[in-house]
């Protein structure tokens, strides 16, 4: 038994001794070393989780180009590069010397004889069909018509339920359903209705995100392990062959009920050539677009990839962005701002609004470069330095790698930054395709490049105007080895009320307000019996061009001011007063002292039911007490907690700390009420006492300590209105009433951009006079 023991842990040291020598040792001043037999494969094992950044972190200490060694006796090496001039050269000036060749169709022979494993005459051939459908006059009508409907119908609806019952959802597979829905309107005739709230299966997608995995590792690995898996039917090979099964029966499927459709429609009188305008009807009927039809097999070909191209390319893209503006909000806040601007919008069932123009969304600059910045940091595809290539040499072109280059992006590459994309004039910078090879460059660039745009901002636009998403915190957000830049796990989403119901509440009152005003303004006019002192308020000064406010605004600015008026009004004194009453319960000795001032200080009147108010509010300027006490709640608890700026240059705080041009910057107003250096060691405790001086008079202390109503040319205008009814609130509750706060409450502040209680604040109340 001893004797195994030693040989075990024998093996145990021996085993790290190993690993620690590998992880020494692999990396050559940052690039893979190349090792007898075995070439450059312990870099790659180690590596497997993350092949896109070690592509890219070798590429960039390598100038851009370097030759990867495989196993010995194996055709697993190839040469991979992200230089623009390589690029350029292989893409576009001497394309006819790259070709796909036999190396490429082993790892896509799925795709059959169609556009993307063809080469010569026959890609040329294939390339004119998609670039004339893509490009015809009814298939712009059709997928405007299709998009439109399938937001309102699909889209709009899965995310009413979902927000309606504060669900989580995959983002990403939600976005594959609307967009192989549409493919599959556009391509074949029929709508499969993936996206709905039963969320049916997706077959074809698995199909195809099975395939891609296989053929990533079919480039990877030796021929001769994926043929024995391929012969043995065990892993990706085994996916693989199930995806090959379920194309053909989807495909087979589709042909038959389109090509019983197209004899349908050919022998009806009533046959409406528009809705029967798709990719394989055009190939079913012999269309100008395709010509004569061909084998059915070449048809499944060519249906393949027109089904490829919408399952996995901008739907991709679309949630990477979603990804990446949710860590940049105000990335979010320009786009809606943009939509706003420039948007025509149509009002649909639920009060929720899509635009109503998909011509308009060419306007969208700023949601165009946010776009084109996740497929430059996250692109859908995997794929003359003076580099010497043998005949045959496989060459891979590093896409992602290329977006991550400081040598062409700057040392701010790995920043997700839209402002790139934009020129001084406000247009949009049109970077070379050997630059930025999203689309791939040269003769093979792809066909259906405006259509993706179009496509991604029509979706991204009906989310951002309508909804607030919130992505699920802790997830493991990565991309999946695969052909195709996509996340290992989809995007999860969580549970967000909708920014749309919010909108049009605001309107529909704020409308009301005015129309109201409005009315009684004009009525007040007519009236020989106007009373002008009742018909002031914030409103009727912009109605009626008072000298406060000046001539009448038009009415979304009316609006908008009416706004921040109200949220002044429901959301800063009346959270402070719900704090008040909570600390003073927990210290009665300050509610005490609160009454007896009440008492000593003001002259009351009785009203109605035995109660009394007092009779000259400008007395309530004498309690100094009260004011103290409402001066350590706002200083433990403020109503904003904290605020927030945008640097607009570079600058040095006085704390020494350096701040960059467009450094966003968070004032922790609730951090600075809790600050020993500021407020002392009791700077926990509810103590109104620290705002009273010896003389007895309130404490006066700067805005920059005390942050409550801000500071400088921006601190509130409205804080001693506040205060004044804060104090009148105060004094008529604490003199004519004993409140006792319920037990066993989860007192806390909600998350949100105001100090409110999280489920508000339970009391009992009892009157203090029989």
């Amino acid at each position: 038994m001893m004797a195994v023991l030693f040989v075990y842990l024998g093996f145990m040291v021996f085993g790290i001794i190993f690993l620690c020598f590998l992880y020494r040792f692999i990396d050559n001043n940052g690039l893979p070393r190349n090792w007898p037999l075995v070439g450059m494969i312990p870099m790659l094992l180690l590596n497997i989780h993350r092949p896109h950044d070690k592509v890219a972190q070798i590429l960039r200490r390598s100038n851009g180009t370097f030759f990867y060694t495989g196993l010995w006796f194996t055709n697993t090496s190839f040469l991979a590069t992200s230089d623009p001039e390589n690029v350029r050269y292989i893409l576009s000036s001497n394309s006819s010397v790259y070709l796909k060749g036999p190396e490429w169709l082993k790892q896509f022979d799925i795709f059959g004889e169609a556009l993307f494993n063809s080469d010569g005459e026959a890609w040329k051939r294939h390339r004119r069909v998609f670039h004339a459908f893509l490009n015809h006059p009814q298939f712009r009508q059709s997928l405007s018509k299709v998009l439109h409907q399938r937001i309102e119908e699909a889209l709009v609806k899965v995310l009413e339920y979902v927000s309606g019952r504060e669900m989580v959802v995959n983002l990403q597979d939600l976005l594959v359903r609307h967009a192989f829905d549409i493919g599959c309107i556009t391509g074949v005739g029929f709508n499969p209705g993936l996206l709905s709230i039963e969320f049916p299966e997706n077959r074809f997608h698995k199909a195809m995100s099975d395939t891609l995995e296989a053929a990533f590792y079919r480039y990877v690995m030796p021929d001769s392990l994926w043929n024995l898996q391929s012969w043995l039917q065990i892993g990706k090979e085994k996916k693989r062959s199930d995806a090959w099964k379920a194309f053909d029966d989807l495909l087979t499927q589709f042909i038959s009920t389109q090509r019983h459709k197209s004899k349908k429609s050919v022998a009806s009188s009533g046959s409406n050539e528009e809705n029967d305008f798709n990719f394989l009807n055009c190939y079913l009927t012999g269309h100008e677009i395709t010509g004569p039809t061909p084998k059915d097999s070449l048809i499944r070909d060519n249906l393949v990839h027109f089904l490829f191209a919408s399952d996995g390319t901008y739907n991709l893209t679309l949630t990477w962005f979603f990804y990446l503006i949710s860590k940049a909000p105000m990335v979010e806040n320009k786009i809606r701002e943009e939509i706003k601007r420039h948007l025509s919008m149509t009002q649909i069932e639920g009060g929720l609004q899509i635009p109503s123009n998909y011509d308009e969304l060419s306007k969208l600059t700023y949601l165009h470069a946010a776009l084109c910045e996740t497929l430059r940091l996250h692109p859908p595809d995997f794929l003359p330095s003076g580099h010497w290539v043998d005949q045959n040499t496989r060459i891979l072109i590093g896409i992602h790698a290329m977006g991550r280059m400081e040598s062409l992006w700057g040392e701010d590459c790995y920043e997700f930054k839209p402002e790139r994309w934009i020129s001084e004039d406000g247009k949009i910078k049109r970077e070379s395709p050997t630059k930025f090879s999203a689309f791939l460059a040269g003769p093979r660039i792809c066909p259906g490049k405006e259509v993706s745009f179009l496509l991604m901002k029509a979706t991204a636009t009906a989310i951002i105007h309508n909804y607030n998403f919130h992505v699920v915190e802790g997830q493991n957000i990565g991309p999946k080895n695969s052909v195709l830049y996509q996340m290992k796990k989809g995007l999860v989403i969580g549970k967000e009320k909708k920014r749309s119901d919010a909108w049009k509440a605001f309107d529909d009152l704020l409308t009301q307000f005015i129309s109201t005003q409005r009315h009684k303004s004009k009525k007040s006019v007519a009236s020989s019996g106007s009373n002008e002192e009742n018909d002031f308020n914030f409103l009727n000064c912009y109605l009626t061009g008072h000298e406060i406010t000046g001539p009448t605004p038009k009415h979304s600015l009316i609006r908008d001011n009416l706004v921040h008026f109200l949220f002044a009004s429901d959301d800063t004194y009346s959270l402070t007063l719900t704090w008040f009453f909570y600390l003073i319960s927990k210290a009665p000795m300050v509610e005490n002292k609160i009454r007896d001032e009440i008492k000593r200080h003001l002259s009351m009147k009785q009203v109605e039911g035995g109660l009394q108010i007092p009779s000259n509010y400008d007395e309530l300027s004498k309690l100094t007490y009260l004011h103290a006490a409402l001066c350590e709640t706002l200083r433990l608890h403020p109503p904003i907690p904290f605020e927030f700026r945008t640097c607009t240059k570079q600058d040095f705080l006085p704390s020494g700390h350096r701040v960059h041009p467009n450094t966003r910057i968070i004032i922790g107003i609730h951090a600075m009420g809790r600050m020993e250096s500021l407020w002392g060691e009791d700077c926990y405790e509810f103590k109104p006492e620290r705002w009273i001086s010896e003389d007895g008079k309130i404490k006066r202390e700067s805005p920059t300590k005390f942050s409550a109503f801000l500071a400088g040319p921006r601190i509130c205008p409205g804080k001693e209105v506040s205060f004044l009814l804060m104090k009148a609130t105060a004094t008529a509750i604490i003199h004519n009433y004993n409140f006792h706060v319920v037990e066993g409450q989860n007192i806390g502040p909600k998350n949100s951009a105001f100090y409110q209680m999280k489920k508000g604040l339970m009391v009992r109340v009892k009157k203090r006079w029989s």
